[in-house]
């Protein structure tokens, strides 16, 4: 579970980069971790999730219309829950952007695979 946290914060200055105009898909944008915040943030993902850890998740699913928009694979699914982590400092770390995202996430589950039922986000930094 670490590992996909880990994963997140990687891609999530890919993605708001992206989002914010200042880089390219071909130019990732450059995400530096200190130690001190990766200790405090995986600390905050095992106290809100360690409940979860006996349930049903799934890591960094894809979906069966991925391939049609280029690919597409979200964070987690708990329990039919998919949930996309945010590390953002941002006061609105989320806006309608992020919400059409998972709303494409559960939209691209044409098998019905994961039987996403609700959408959520994780604040991870709150």
């Amino acid at each position: 579970a670490l590992a996909a946290m880990i994963a997140e914060m990687d891609t999530v200055g890919v993605r708001l980069g992206i989002m914010n105009g200042r880089h390219n898909v071909n130019r990732p944008v450059p995400v530096h971790i200190e130690d001190k915040d990766l200790h405090e943030l995986s600390n905050r993902f095992y106290q809100r999730w360690q409940n979860a850890f006996a349930k049903p998740v799934t890591l960094n699913p894809t979906f069966a219309g991925s391939t049609l928009v280029g690919g597409a694979d979200a964070d987690i699914i708990v329990e039919g829950t998919l949930i996309e982590f945010k590390t953002s400092r941002q006061a609105r770390p989320v806006d309608r952007d992020h919400l059409w995202q998972l709303l494409g996430y559960v939209l691209l589950d044409f098998e019905d695979a994961y039987n996403i039922y609700a959408i959520g986000f994780d604040f991870v930094r709150r």
